[in-house]
């Protein structure tokens, strides 16, 4: 079953894991068969200790090398559970791949009732999920009976892209497979609820949909309960444009029953009139049967007016701007026309300039939206026009001539006297739109006009913390000079603008921003509570990092960022941040894993005032011991010995080791392995460990925490296998290296040593025979 012995375990510890494992094997197997064969149960009768069990063990290792080769491959049940623990905890694809060969059936649920796959997918793990489908899971299988999914149904509620295109890459993959509530992956792209702030998640699902359609999923494929409820007519009913519109691009031809469906829908209103276009331009108001036209007119003459509104490809509005004999045109219909004599045509007639749409839109805000210059100068000149009228979402024509890039639209509206600080309902202003557009024209205007830039939304963000985030020196610039105010500006995690482009690693940003703070601005932490950031943590933590970081660490130091400002509860100073790899035993992206980057950051702190030798860590850690510790790299750990890092001081946490011992038993970095070994006074390959562990070697150590590719590469080098550490009375603890791998469930490392010793026999042997025959000769 599980065996698990970590290093500084107590046997306390130890006595628990084999209750827990005792306590399995004692449930009777008449319950474990009953709860195979109830899918609806699983979820329910999962074993709390069980699980507490495995999420122990996972968060007891310090790399998760040391628990998948203890699998007993008779369980696998308990092979599955930890199968998907490693997908929700995202761990290394190799990890998954050698949990995976102990799993006779890799789509067979395992925690919650879910496949390994779908967990991988829910926790937008795409390592996991590429290895996964490398290692050939059944990319059709289903979840437990609750849900009843697939995890192509889960990539498409992830909101994620890119977890959907490796399954579509699938030959085997079912593209129109329904889940319990009769839903192909494409209908619940379609249908999935976006809120009007999110046009990013909107060209993502229309994106998505065009994925999903190139890979053949049909657009006019039902639920077995309605067949009419398809993705295409949902995409027309819930008045999706921008996946319509994809639909329409890829020649679906919505046919007349489908569209006199979505003119039921919006019957009694105007509707969505972008729809409606997309429909004419699509052929249908020209194309459709004269019978099935007058039909549709007949049950909603308002949308057919519109309809007949939008002139053929070709055709024009007349110059006059009279309307055509019988039809009726409404001053939203002219301006969507793009024709101006038809708009000044019906601005001396229209009773209601200010008239809203559908979505509380003026005639004003359609012209802005389109960009229309001219349309909108003519519209700001009648009589009772409001130009700061809001639409449904609490956005002006200017809001959103400023959101379509419209630079002409955004001045004229400016000049007309539009107010440019007004708010949305998610309290963004005009400015902190056009932050995030291309035209600095755009942003210069609203400046020019008097555009607070220091007005947030509701989670506090202001223009200056996005021209932050996207790195747009320029645009931080034009803000700076506008009055913006770097030090007083906080989201609601208390980030200013510099932690954000610290956080980036957007070196032009944070020059910008440093001459306008003083010392305590940029020490600011990001929150109040002790595990806060500050702009040099955030910086040094960048993922992936990036060269600029070193520059960005000397410009904060010399502008006072303090060394010593704790980053955690537990008094992590900036070198010590400087060494972090791993988050809950997880390896990340740090700069202490890059040959390059990491040197040179060291040095920056170090140049900067922090010390090499610095104990204040828990009163135990050096730098050095944390570098091993974590896995650090060669280059670091050289560029530490080279600043003065004290390498004979004992790490007192972790059993009075030396760095070596912490870098074969815990880091498992070769290089930096090698490196150590070749120290003076080091003890080179047979390194052993003071009291009170008394003789045991770094081949013991790195036994002891399987980590296989370090014992490779001792045994490689012609570590001493039968070196023991001694029990108290001076006896060895163990008969042999082979045994105690065995005992501490090391079995990889127990399989390399078992090859090394027969081979080292071989040769001892086939040496002994040459002797022999030496002799008789």
């Amino acid at each position: 079953m599980w065996s698990f012995r970590g290093w500084g375990g107590s046997s306390q510890q130890e006595e628990q894991a084999q209750n827990d494992v005792q306590q399995q094997q004692e449930q009777p197997q008449e319950e474990e068969e009953e709860e195979e064969d109830e899918d609806d149960e699983y979820e329910e009768d999962e074993d709390p200790e069980e699980t507490h069990f495995i999420e122990r063990m996972l968060a007891d290792m310090d790399n998760f090398g040391i628990s998948f080769s203890q699998l007993d491959q008779r369980n696998e049940r308990d092979a599955l559970r930890l199968l998907g623990w490693a997908c929700k905890s995202k761990a290394a694809p190799d990890v998954i791949n050698k949990i995976g060969e102990r799993c006779t059936d890799l789509s067979a649920r395992s925690l919650f009732g879910l496949p390994a796959l779908q967990i991988a997918v829910q926790n937008a793990h795409l390592p996991g999920v590429k290895e996964m489908l490398r290692m050939g899971v059944d990319v059709n299988s289903m979840s437990g009976e609750h849900i009843m999914s697939t995890a192509l149904h889960e990539a498409v509620g992830s909101r994620s892209l890119a977890l959907v295109k490796p399954l579509l890459t699938q030959d085997e993959l079912e593209v129109d497979v329904l889940n319990r509530a009769g839903q192909t992956p494409l209908y619940l792209c379609v249908g999935k609820a976006i809120e009007p702030d999110e046009e990013d998640i909107e060209i993502v699902y229309a994106d998505m949909a065009v994925a999903l359609i190139n890979r053949g999923a049909d657009v006019n494929k039902g639920s077995p309960d309605d067949p009419n409820e398809t993705p295409l007519i949902l995409a027309l009913r819930s008045q999706k444009c921008m996946i319509l519109a994809q639909m329409l691009k890829l020649g679906e031809k919505p046919p007349a029953p489908v569209v006199e469906m979505c003119m039921k829908h919006l019957e009694g209103s105007k509707g969505n009139e972008v729809v409606l276009e997309l429909l004419v331009n699509a052929g249908w108001g020209r194309s459709a049967p004269d019978d099935a036209r007058t039909e549709t007119a007949e049950r909603s003459r308002d949308i057919n007016e519109v309809l007949r509104a939008v002139p053929p490809t070709g055709s024009e509005y007349p110059s006059t701007g009279n309307p055509v004999p019988g039809q009726t045109y409404t001053l939203h219909d002219a301006v969507r026309s793009k024709n101006l004599s038809a708009v000044e045509g019906l601005l001396s007639t229209v009773r209601n300039v200010n008239a809203v749409g559908t979505d509380g839109g003026t005639a004003l805000h359609l012209a802005a939206t389109m960009g229309r210059d001219d349309i909108v100068e003519a519209l700001i000149r009648t009589t009772g026009i409001l130009v700061d009228k809001v639409d449904n979402h609490k956005r002006t024509a200017l809001f959103r001539a400023v959101s379509a890039n419209h630079v002409e639209a955004v001045k004229t509206l400016l000049k007309a006297g539009a107010s440019c600080n007004d708010r949305d309902r998610f309290g963004y202003t005009p400015l902190r739109q056009a932050v995030k557009r291309p035209a600095g024209a755009i942003m210069e205007a609203l400046l020019d006009a008097g555009a607070s830039p220091g007005l947030g939304g509701e989670q506090g963000f202001t223009p200056l913390h996005t021209a932050c985030e996207y790195d747009a020196p320029g645009t931080v610039e034009a803000l700076l000079r506008a009055k913006a105010l770097p030090g007083h500006c906080w989201n609601e995690s208390l980030q200013t603008p510099l932690l954000v482009a610290c956080k980036r690693g957007n070196l032009s940003a944070v020059r910008l921003l440093l001459p306008h703070l003083s010392e305590r601005q940029v020490n600011m932490r990001s929150s109040t509570d002790s595990g806060a950031e500050t702009p040099l943590s955030a910086a040094i933590t960048c993922e992936p990092p990036k060269m600029e970081i070193v520059d960005i660490v000397e410009a904060l130091l010399k502008n006072g960022a303090d060394l010593h400002m704790q980053k955690s509860g537990n008094g992590v100073s900036a070198i010590f941040t400087a060494l972090i790899l791993k988050l809950e035993g997880v390896a990340v992206d740090r700069i202490a894993a890059h040959p390059t980057i990491g040197p040179r950051v060291v040095r920056a702190l170090v140049a900067g005032g922090a010390d090499i030798n610095d104990m204040t860590f828990a009163s135990a850690y050096s730098p050095l011991h944390a570098a091993c510790i974590e896995g650090a790299c060669a280059e670091v750990i050289q560029e530490l010995l080279d600043l003065g890092a004290d390498v004979d001081v004992p790490c007192v946490s972790v059993s009075s080791l030396a760095p070596l011992h912490l870098a074969a038993g815990f880091g498992g970095n070769i290089g930096a392995i090698r490196l150590l070994m070749g120290l003076r006074n080091s003890g080179g390959l047979n390194a052993v460990a003071p009291p009170p562990n008394d003789r045991a070697t770094i081949l013991y150590l790195a036994v002891q925490n399987n980590m296989t590719e370090v014992v490779r590469f001792l045994l490689e080098e012609g570590a001493d296998m039968d070196m023991m550490p001694n029990e108290d009375d001076g006896t060895p603890s163990k008969s042999s290296m082979i045994e105690y791998a065995a005992f501490a469930g090391s079995l990889d490392s127990m399989n390399l040593l078992i090859q090394a010793k027969m081979f080292r026999e071989e040769a001892e042997e086939k040496q002994r025979k040459e002797k022999a025959g030496t002799a008789g000769a």
